[in-house]
């Protein structure tokens, strides 16, 4: 259900299934049993997102796919494993990210806070650090993130990812300027170098993970081979992730995550609910993330899936754990 074809483009589907035939199983349930036979409590997970729309106009501008699912899946995790959610994200949209969080019902801390909130616990906490856009500072903190943290799992959702080049786009395949994107592949290759579970998020061949899928890409979404810009290598994200989920929209993805989240768990509370999910969007939108769709406003809808629409995949993952775990 997540991977509906609403857009009428045949490309949604074909993405899940190449990476289908890539991974040999259901995407997510993949996800969703790596990551709780990973994850212990109080272990850190790292959760890249944020994607900065049309930069070369205006700046800073980030969508409303992404960081919903972000907020949404800090708590998920939080509560299907016990971990300690750490969130990292271009720095100009650290505001915007901690507003969305605390819409989901996470209380936002300080990262100088971690190692309190691991021994003492106390809060349904999520921390949320921005990375600058600098490539040498970006790659610094992400080297002392992962000393510091040593985080079981690192997670990308709908995050821009480089192409064999270095260069992020757009799913259009227009350049996206260096100087307005956080390098967070580099997170993700230290991350594999150390052992660490990666998964990612995507939904247009551009996003972190979809390395995986590289033999498929250009035959699915010919961009992916021939972007708009100079750099003349493609859209597709050269970084791949141990195990990656496909969605309609990202958002989507990680909400069928947590539905599987919650039946691998057994916690039915690890998916969200159709309220809790308004206000996530609500507040994302309030704080300035716009419909990366067509319309590039702040209305309450992503990839221009508006709300009645967007909502419903909450609900039927809902009614899909609650036949698999009992109806409360």
């Amino acid at each position: 259900m997540a991977n509906i074809d609403v857009y009428g483009k045949n490309v949604i589907p074909r993405l899940y299934q190449a990476a289908l035939e890539e991974q040999g199983g259901p995407l997510t349930l993949l996800a969703a049993r790596k990551l709780t036979e990973t994850v212990r409590p109080s272990d850190a997970v790292m959760i890249a997102t944020g994607f900065p729309e049309r930069a070369w106009i205006a700046r800073p501008v980030a969508e409303t796919d992404g960081p919903p699912a972000a907020a949404t899946l800090a708590r998920s995790l939080h509560l299907a494993t016990g971990a300690l959610p750490v969130i990292v994200i271009d720095e100009p949209f650290v505001p915007m990210m901690e507003a969305t969080c605390r819409g989901a019902g996470m209380v936002v801390l300080d990262l100088e806070y971690f190692e309190n909130v691991r021994r003492e616990g106390g809060f349904q906490a999520v921390f949320v650090v921005g990375i600058p856009f600098d490539r040498p500072e970006a790659h610094k903190l992400h080297e002392e993130l992962l000393a510091r943290l040593r985080p079981s799992a690192v997670i990308a959702i709908e995050r821009p990812g480089q192409n064999g080049r270095g260069v992020h786009h757009q799913v259009g395949g227009q350049k996206i300027p260096d100087e307005a994107v956080a390098d967070m592949d580099y997170l993700f290759r230290q991350a594999a170098r150390d052992g660490v579970l990666t998964i990612g998020v995507g939904d247009g061949g551009n996003e972190i993970g979809m390395g995986i899928l590289e033999r498929h890409l250009g035959e699915i979404v010919p961009v992916t081979t021939q972007c708009k810009c100079p750099c003349g290598g493609g859209s597709a994200a050269a970084t791949g992730t141990d195990v990656l989920v496909t969605g309609t929209c990202s958002n989507w993805a990680v909400t069928a995550l947590e539905g599987a989240l919650a039946l691998v768990s057994g916690n039915r509370h690890a998916l969200h609910t159709r309220e809790a999910d308004r206000r996530t969007l609500d507040a994302c939108s309030a704080a300035g993330a716009i419909d990366g769709g067509v319309n590039y406003n702040t209305e309450l809808a992503v990839d221009d899936i508006p709300w009645p629409g967007y909502a419903a995949v909450v609900d039927l993952c809902r009614d899909i754990v609650d036949r698999g775990l009992g109806r409360p």
